[in-house]
């Protein structure tokens, strides 16, 4: 159902950042992603939990979640602030 690898899915010898000419595109991963992505899998155990109308705005007592928001909302957990280029979100991107 959630299924991230921490490893962008790219040709060999090419990173992700080549391929958009952003060398910032992907950041190095540390243990704090890997809790992330294994906190918002949790979030997001079952079908009831994930809002397919997504709208990036979610209230405090927000029952249902997107991956993004899942994500967001994770990554604040663990790391006190959310980052939108930060490596988890970054890998989900490439592995979506």
């Amino acid at each position: 159902m959630f299924a991230v690898a921490l490893v962008a899915q790219t040709p060999t010898g090419k990173s992700a950042g080549q391929f958009t000419g952003d060398p910032d595109a992907k950041p190095p991963v540390a243990k704090s992603d890997v809790r992330i992505v294994q906190r918002a899998r949790h979030i997001l155990n079952s079908q009831d939990k994930w809002n397919r109308a997504d709208s990036r705005i979610c209230p405090a007592g927000a029952q249902t979640f997107s991956l993004y928001r899942a994500l967001e909302k994770t990554t604040d957990e663990v790391s006190g602030h959310f980052e939108h280029r930060g490596a988890a979100m970054q890998e989900a991107r490439f592995v979506h």
